[in-house]
């Protein structure tokens, strides 16, 4: 489940608007109606093709993708015309794997006598990583939005 967080899914999430909005460009509808389908999508092959694979698939996607992201911001040209489209081939992986596999292998892995305390521990666990991505993104973005 951290590792769900420190992949860079709520950098996006989070600051897609200011980001979209610096780049001159609003794109956050986009990545709304890119995710929601694919969300969707990915419940229907987990069932199909299973975890292991769809799991194998999205988290090397995002793996190359946050870094094409992160590179994009170097470049004033990069940045204003592909950064939206890689935000949501970033939003679609994530959506496919990493989005809800997590939580289905947390639910299937602990016994019943200690699903609801082990389930609202990890749950802690994830939250506080989406604080720490949140509040370390945004001190870097104040300090260097470029």
């Amino acid at each position: 489940m951290v590792f769900q967080q420190f992949g860079g899914v709520n950098m996006i999430a989070f600051y897609a608007t200011s980001i979209f909005e610096s780049a001159g460009r609003v794109g956050t509808l986009a990545l709304v109606a890119a995710t929601v389908p694919m969300t969707v999508t990915g419940r229907v092959l987990m069932d199909r093709s299973g975890r292991r694979p769809l799991l194998m698939v999205s988290g090397p996607q995002m793996k190359i993708l946050i870094h094409k992201i992160s590179t994009a911001g170097s470049c004033l040209g990069c940045f204003l015309t592909g950064l939206s489209f890689l935000f949501q081939i970033f939003s679609v992986s994530f959506s496919l794997g990493m989005g809800g596999i997590p939580w289905v292998i947390m639910s299937k892995i602990f016994p019943m006598n200690v699903k609801g305390l082990a389930g609202s521990l990890v749950t802690v666990v994830n939250r506080f990583s989406s604080w720490i991505i949140s509040f370390a993104f945004n001190f870097l973005m104040n300090w260097s939005s470029s």
